[in-house]
């Protein structure tokens, strides 16, 4: 069975385990998929989830709604920050500084003019206004989310995270079902195999065709800007 997308995953996971099995719905397929998810977003840092977005901050009062700017959709961790006003040439991004969310109160200021702070709550909190429009540009790990995207690179490439990491969080349904640690040893082999193929991919070192080929599908480069 194909599995390049979300619908083609669920008749899958529905065809491993099964389908005569009146306790598990469509709707428990879902779950088990958004779990499984969950937990590969939680035990992940890979370069194919690293996304850029860029937002306008712009000129405001010294209030505090106006220090703040959306995050982007989905995003689990900001790697990098750089501002610039909108009216500089592309190339002349400075870095902005993190600080927790307890700290920024010490460098909140009313001047629009100094090192530029942020942190993150709910929203991008800066440490002052601007006088006049910046771009940000953001650079940061994106959840992967299946439902929405109904494909991506996790799917394509590595199938069987999904396939048997939903497979195992249907284990309530299935009654003791010897095919459970199975499915759960796949699925922690295919988080390992992931994991070890991004830390490899990080370092300066070339990776070896034939070590490459037998951790991933995937024949192609990374591409940063992808997810």
């Amino acid at each position: 069975m194909a599995l390049s997308n979300y619908t083609e995953l669920q008749a899958a996971v529905r065809t491993e385990i099964s389908v005569d099995i009146s306790g598990i719905t469509d709707p428990a397929i879902v779950d088990a998929i958004a779990r499984a998810e969950a937990k590969v977003n939680r035990r992940t840092r890979l370069r194919e989830a690293e996304q850029l977005a860029t937002a306008i901050y712009a000129a405001g009062t010294t209030a505090i709604e106006d220090r703040l700017l959306a995050l982007p959709t989905g995003m689990k961790e900001m790697l990098n920050l750089r501002i610039k006003k909108v009216s500089e040439t592309d190339d002349n991004y400075v870095q902005c500084q993190f600080l927790s969310p307890r700290l920024i109160a010490d460098k909140y200021s009313t001047s629009s003019t100094g090192t530029m702070y942020y942190t993150l709550r709910d929203q991008l909190e800066f440490s002052h206004p601007v006088a006049e429009d910046h771009k940000v540009m953001m650079h940061y790990l994106k959840r992967w989310d299946i439902a929405t995207d109904s494909t991506n690179w996790l799917l394509t490439n590595y199938p069987d995270v999904y396939l048997y990491g939903a497979c195992g969080e249907c284990e309530l349904h299935l009654h003791q079902d010897e095919r459970v640690p199975i499915w759960k040893s796949l699925f922690e082999q295919a988080l390992n195999e992931l994991n070890r193929l991004d830390s490899r991919s990080r370092d300066d070192t070339i990776l070896d065709t034939s070590e490459v080929a037998g951790m991933s599908s995937c024949r192609a480069g990374y591409n940063i800007l992808t997810g």
